[in-house]
């Protein structure tokens, strides 16, 4: 839910979003940004256990009385993003603001612990999740390379109460056969600065990133490395090409 202010779900949609989470009796679930609780008790109603964390203090009270009610959920005032996760199943109607980070923070939890994740994103933003083509980004090479996004099913405004500005989707997330390489997600984050320019003309316009001291000098190192790739747009490479140009880089960077 929203960092700073709240979109709760409606009665209504909160069931069919517990049955695409989908929680096992064994299960316990993290969902983060649980509001005054209002899903947590329905996810409580069908695993081992709920760790409900929730930065706003003014639904803390809330929250504890519905753990109060319950003996197995936990209660956590504090800030997802400077805290571990717990489980091995994460749930949550995400704050929007902090979308991609909390993304890239479970994907490397999960592909540490397993599990999975089913949360409530901006549809534009699950979109790109999931994107191909022009669309691609370096949230999609996360998304598709170290995990698998899948959209389930989209929630229009009217699903919200207040009803914020945006569509929304809920997308499942399952972890990839790969940990997360920061270095190389560095590497993609520069690459995609410029996407619609060729491969070779978005790494020049990036020196920094390189040991190289001019542009002639790492132009004639890219070219040893890069080769038919050069001349692509860097929007029209795979993941699987993204990081077979990153090991032929690797050598040159800083």
């Amino acid at each position: 839910m929203m960092r700073l202010s709240q979109h709760l779900l409606r009665q209504e949609e909160i069931e069919r979003f517990v049955d695409a989470a989908d929680p096992k009796k064994s299960d316990v679930v993290f969902e983060i940004g649980a509001g005054p609780g209002n899903l947590t008790t329905h996810i409580a109603n069908r695993c081992k256990k709920v760790i409900a964390i929730e930065i706003d203090r003014k639904f803390e009270s809330q929250l504890k009385e519905v753990a109060a009610r319950h003996g197995n959920i936990e209660v956590l005032i504090a800030d997802v993003l400077t805290t571990g996760f717990s489980g091995n199943k994460v749930v949550g109607n995400l704050p929007f603001e902090i979308s991609s980070p909390i993304t890239e923070k479970v994907i490397r939890y999960m592909n540490e612990n397993g599990g999975d994740a089913t949360f409530i994103y901006q549809l534009e933003f699950a979109e790109r999740m999931v994107a191909k083509g022009r669309s691609f980004s370096r949230l999609s090479f996360l998304c598709q390379y170290y995990a698998n996004a899948e959209i389930m099913y989209k929630l229009p405004r009217g699903a919200f109460s207040p009803h914020p500005m945006v569509d929304c989707a809920v997308v499942r997330i399952s972890p990839g056969k790969r940990g997360v390489n920061r270095k190389m997600l560095e590497f993609v984050n520069i690459l995609f600065q410029q996407k619609n320019k060729k491969v070779m003309n978005s790494l020049l316009d990036s020196r920094f990133y390189f040991k190289a001291s001019d542009k002639k000098q790492l132009r004639d190192e890219l070219k040893t490395c890069l080769k038919e790739s050069a001349d692509d747009r860097v929007w029209e490479l795979s993941p699987e090409e993204i990081v077979g140009l990153y090991k032929k880089i690797r050598p040159f960077i800083r």
